[in-house]
């Protein structure tokens, strides 16, 4: 944010959030070492896909902390991002394998213009207020509790926006869409249903699913269940 109005090849490219900011504020200022030195009032709102307000009227809302992904350049600190020396996990995929998965797998070598249209969705946006986000009007819960290794766990689905590349995906405990790769995934394309998920992938422990479409936008969740050891 800090070089804008100019353009700058570090002007963040996002998902699963939409945001607003004011090039005519002041702007960040960060050292060589990565530290703010100075702190910015350009972003005045975010909020993530779920709903969850992150920064309202520039100023960051308590409460619980993220999972962010990005690629390891920026994590390091590339680009004057001031997140050197924070922990972060490596998924063992390149940026560029991911974009070629997605392209080929997810969209399955289709990029429409009803999903990407001319001009962007709105996730950026220039001013006070970030594009309202549709709150999910779907449901998602286990059809049988609880569920105990090594049983199938069944949810049952419900959504408003069915589609052919909606699915049920289940992650690690707290995990949000698109910060990690879900452990199972299984397709849910009507509007309402049920999908089995093996607990033999997933094992005992606690665990967070949710109902997404094709782009990873929520849909319904998240549920948080435990699978429980035989």
């Amino acid at each position: 944010m800090h070089a804008a109005p100019a353009a700058n090849g570090g002007f963040m490219q996002v998902g699963g959030v939409n945001f607003a900011y004011d090039p005519e504020r002041a702007a960040q200022e960060v050292d060589s070492d990565g530290r703010v030195v100075a702190p910015g009032e350009r972003v005045r709102e975010v909020i993530l896909h779920d709903g969850t307000v992150l920064v309202e009227d520039g100023e960051v809302v308590d409460g619980d902390p993220i999972t962010v992904a990005t690629i390891d350049f920026s994590a390091r600190g590339g680009d004057m991002y001031p997140f050197r020396g924070a922990d972060f996990t490596v998924v063992g995929a390149t940026y560029q394998g991911a974009l070629e998965q997605y392209l080929t797998g997810s969209l399955e070598g289709r990029v429409t213009a009803e999903r990407y249209p001319e001009g962007g969705s709105g996730r950026i946006v220039v001013g006070d207020q970030a594009t309202p986000v549709e709150t999910p009007t779907g449901t998602l819960e286990l059809r049988r509790t609880p569920v105990r290794e090594p049983a199938t766990a069944i949810f049952r689905y419900s959504t408003d926006s069915p589609g052919r590349d909606n699915h049920v995906a289940v992650f690690a405990e707290g995990v949000s869409p698109g910060a990690e790769e879900p452990l199972a995934t299984r397709r849910a394309r009507r509007e309402w249903g049920h999908v089995p998920v093996s607990t033999r992938v997933l094992g005992a422990g606690t665990f967070t699913a949710y109902l997404l479409d094709g782009d990873g936008g929520v849909l319904a969740g998240p549920l948080t269940f435990e699978v429980e050891e035989r």
